[in-house]
């Protein structure tokens, strides 16, 4: 008969579990946030914040305009599913995830994994954002303000790690 005696040393699956509860129920957000302030209403469209202006956009409906409804343009649903389904192959995603899993027995901070979410999420936003793939309804529209640019360029994200709103 064979016997093991196991013991163990150092603290090394202690630090790996405290790295991964640190990550646990933590999350990324994106969107438009409090924070950022208010659209400057230039574009004849009333003064929002960003949020309520993006949810007005979404619905098509602008309660502090003269024209009150124009053709909804969804555009935060594609930005969700091109984020959802591209992640795995985002290299800047893959090497943060490297780069945590190496650090796991260190007590590895996953502040970079969750920003490489945001910084992914952001950049879909630019590929969603003046594609008439995705607004087919803009030139109907009397005010297609992603045009501009300013709804793109307020875009962001937080971590709900640290809960800084990040301007990239």
């Amino acid at each position: 008969m064979i016997s093991v005696k196991i013991k163990k040393k150092g603290k090394k699956l202690d630090s790996m579990l405290a790295s991964i509860k640190k990550l646990d129920g933590q999350g990324t957000e994106v969107g438009y946030f409090a924070s950022q302030g208010k659209h400057k209403g230039s574009d004849g469209i009333g003064s929002y914040t960003y949020a309520g202006l993006a949810q007005a956009l979404e619905l098509g409906y602008f309660p502090l305009s003269d024209q009150p409804f124009r053709i909804p343009m969804p555009f935060m649903e594609h930005i969700v599913q091109r984020t959802f389904y591209g992640l795995r192959g985002s290299m800047k995603y893959k090497r943060a995830m490297k780069s945590w899993f190496k650090k796991l027995d260190k007590k590895g901070n996953p502040l970079d994994v969750l920003n490489a979410v945001g910084w992914f999420a952001k950049k879909q936003a630019h590929v969603v954002f003046n594609n008439t793939a995705y607004f087919p309804q803009a030139p109907n529209n009397q005010t297609p303000l992603f045009e501009t640019g300013e709804l793109l360029y307020h875009f962001t994200y937080r971590t709900s790690f640290d809960g800084k709103v990040r301007q990239t």
